[in-house]
């Protein structure tokens, strides 16, 4: 037993435990180190909430768009209806001028028949 706890042997068993001690502080720092990445990269990545809050927004934009796309489609519809009863306005206006136009031509013949007549009798 004596011979066991020689100068040499304790001095190698010490040299042996700080061995193993640094090879666990070393374990230790390396562990450290993933944990720092893992929860800096945890913190950059977006969060179920996150995600969450984010599909109720483009949810809500979706429906409003749906909304304005769907009001100015109804306003299109209007609008091409318009135009159409202003076709039909516009045709009639245009039938009106020419029967006018028409008229107009028939009296002024009648009128100048009219001096015509008068002025032959005179």
């Amino acid at each position: 037993l004596g011979s066991l706890i020689s100068f040499a042997n304790l001095e190698n068993v010490v040299k042996h435990i700080l061995l193993k001690f640094k090879a666990v502080e070393n374990h230790g720092i390396n562990t450290d180190t993933e944990i720092r990445g893992v929860r800096a990269d945890l913190d950059t990545r977006a969060t179920i909430g996150s995600l969450a809050e984010l599909k109720s927004d483009l949810a809500t934009n979706v429906d409003a768009f749906n909304r304005t796309f769907a009001g100015q489609k109804e306003t299109i519809a209007n609008i091409q209806t318009q135009i159409e009863r202003a076709r039909v306005v516009a045709s009639t206006i245009e039938k009106k001028l020419e029967a006018t136009v028409k008229e107009k031509a028939v009296q002024d013949r009648l009128i100048r028949e009219t001096q015509d007549a008068l002025q032959e009798k005179e």
